[in-house]
This record gives structure tokens, sequence and C-alpha cells, in this order.
């Protein structure tokens, strides 16, 4: 019974990760996402990043490479081909 209970509590923590990993789009290279920023890490990693972005319920995220920065987006106000970027929104619903 206690292998049961771990079982069901580990399946409940990890479900949302399984789930919010399906609303995102394709990752843009080279591309700029704009907007209300609700964190700034200092990270390249774009799993980082889009898991900081599910933690604060963001719409999207911008990687800056060459400044070593993750940006989470709360709302987008624009988009811009730029090199060195990277970048990936949510889908809607």
């Amino acid at each position: 019974m206690k292998h049961f209970i771990k079982l069901n509590l580990v399946a409940i923590l990890l479900l949302p990760t399984f789930v919010s990993a399906e609303n995102w789009s394709s990752i843009e290279s080279d591309t700029a996402i704009y907007g209300r920023v609700v964190k700034v890490k200092n990270t390249t990693s774009t799993d980082t990043c889009k898991k900081l972005a599910d933690k604060y319920g963001a719409v999207a995220y911008s990687i800056d490479a060459k400044k070593g920065k993750c940006s989470v987006l709360k709302s987008v106000r624009s988009t811009t081909s730029k090199d060195g970027f990277t970048s990936q929104r949510k889908v809607s619903n």
C-alpha cells in the first residue's frame, strides 16, 4: 500500500510537467520576443528557461545567447529577427 501511495504521489507531481510540455510552439531561432518581463535568469538553456516560464505562468520566453540571459514574458509586445536569440511561445487553446 505504501508503494502505491508513493507512485500516485510521484504521478501527481510529474503530471503538470508532461501537460505543460505539449502547449509550447516550435522553437524560433534568431527571433527575439519583446514584452512585459516577469523574470530574467542567467542561462542559455531552453529547458531551464521553459521550466521557469511554466513556473511563472508566462506566455513566452526569449534567450539572448550573447548576454547569456533568459527573459520570461507575461505578455508579447513585438517580435523581430535578431541573431543570437532563441524564443518560444505558448500555443493558445
